[in-house]
């Protein structure tokens, strides 16, 4: 695990990244092409304009490509697009972070609620020349700074990153001395009763740093 000493936030995808072409004749790529999509610009265009769900599934990354999905999936999408073609420097990787909801007061009296400073999170985003990027949020890039982070494939979005929360949570709650009263399952409920309030107000969705 790389620990990040300064603190970097997470930034639209779209700012900095590379515009690369896309030419592959592997899965993905093909996809894009045959849509006429040429470029990863016009693919994150594509992807943004797709449903964002809520909660992870079973669905391919075609079918990502296709339907929408979680924002860890688009930024595994993404990636896996990026490797097809030869950008060997966008990686994907799982960082890991800690949510407050200070500018969103119907999350925080959730956490008000339950008496928790934070949740422990982990989420999937691109990274390129030491940047953290995503094309599905944009709140992380102000509010949210990455405690550490790991290189991992986007094949490994699902269970791996579940095992890996797990451990990342016991962690944080030892780090904020809340271990003897709280567990992982217990802030999982926590997480769970944001989301409900999310879904009853769609719009949050967008601007929420919840791994979703």
């Amino acid at each position: 695990m790389h620990l990040i000493t300064d603190l970097p936030h997470i930034h639209r995808v779209m700012k900095q990244m590379p515009n690369f072409s896309i030419s592959s004749l592997s899965t993905i790529s093909s996809f894009f092409i045959k849509r006429n999509i040429r470029d990863s610009f016009s693919a994150i265009r594509h992807l943004s304009a797709l449903p964002l769900t809520m909660q992870g599934s079973s669905e391919s990354l075609l079918q990502v490509a296709e339907n929408g999905g979680t924002a860890n999936a688009k930024n595994a999408l993404l990636a896996l697009l990026a490797q097809e073609n030869n950008q060997s420097t966008i990686k994907l990787t799982l960082c890991t972070y800690a949510v407050d909801f200070a500018s969103n007061p119907l999350l925080q009296c959730v956490l008000d609620k339950h008496n928790l400073p934070a949740l422990p999170e982990v989420g999937c985003y691109l990274k390129y020349q030491g940047t953290f990027y995503t094309i599905a949020k944009e709140s992380l890039q102000v509010t949210q700074p990455v405690i550490s982070d790991i290189e991992i494939t986007p094949q490994q979005i699902g269970s791996f990153a579940q095992r890996y929360y797990q451990h990342f949570a016991e962690h944080w709650l030892q780090l904020e001395k809340l271990h003897h009263i709280w567990t992982v399952d217990k802030i999982k409920i926590v997480k769970q009763e944001c989301l409900q309030v999310m879904k009853t107000c769609p719009w949050q969705l967008m601007h929420s740093p919840l791994s979703i």
